[in-house]
């Protein structure tokens, strides 16, 4: 576990099953992330285009010029797209029931997370407000992402989401963070 002196356990860990905790704008130490993303071979340097990409809402697919998709494959290098879909599905709680409609909505939550990380990283200012809505996100996915009135005590003051809002299974977030900060390797 990486340890802050000044704060004790750092993100990701905060979100590992067996210490998680609602994520805190302290938690996000913004130069190690980058330092992670580097070594793992994610460009945080991006094109105003894939800026404009990440902004979006919606994520339907890698290729949507209207969604977030051209940008997070920007980040993460085209290579890394479809292991990145495998792993989302390949994550996803087969027990947890989810509405038809809505049967990849963990997979699509993970994508959506994976975006707004690299979103919040990639931005050259990143503001508090920016930081503690990321957190607010995340929070909000990982709440989501239990079955109906199962999370932890310590997630009970975060606020619900929008019913459309994309839950990750719990267990995920450290998982998706090995994918992007170890060297992509075929």
């Amino acid at each position: 576990m990486v340890i802050r002196k000044d704060l004790g356990a750092v993100f990701p860990e905060v979100l590992k099953s067996e210490s998680i905790r609602p994520l805190v704008p302290r938690d996000v130490d913004l130069d190690y992330i980058r330092k992670k993303f580097k070594e793992g071979g994610i460009e945080t340097d991006l094109s105003p285009e894939a800026h404009a990409s990440l902004s979006q809402k919606t994520f339907l697919n890698f290729h949507d010029p209207e969604g977030r998709g051209p940008g997070l494959a920007e980040a993460i290098g085209q290579k890394r797209v479809v292991p990145l879909l495998e792993l989302s599905y390949e994550l996803m709680n087969p027990h947890r029931r989810l509405d038809k409609k809505n049967k990849n909505s963990s997979a699509r939550g993970m994508r959506q997370w994976v975006a707004d990380l690299v979103q919040l990283v990639a931005d050259p200012e990143p503001t508090p407000e920016k930081i503690e809505n990321f957190c607010i996100r995340t929070n909000q996915r990982v709440k989501k992402g239990y079955p109906e009135g199962k999370f932890p005590k310590s997630f009970a003051t975060v606020p619900d989401p929008d019913p459309t809002f994309a839950s990750v299974p719990p267990d995920s977030i450290p998982k998706l963070w090995n994918f992007l900060t170890t060297p992509f390797k075929k």
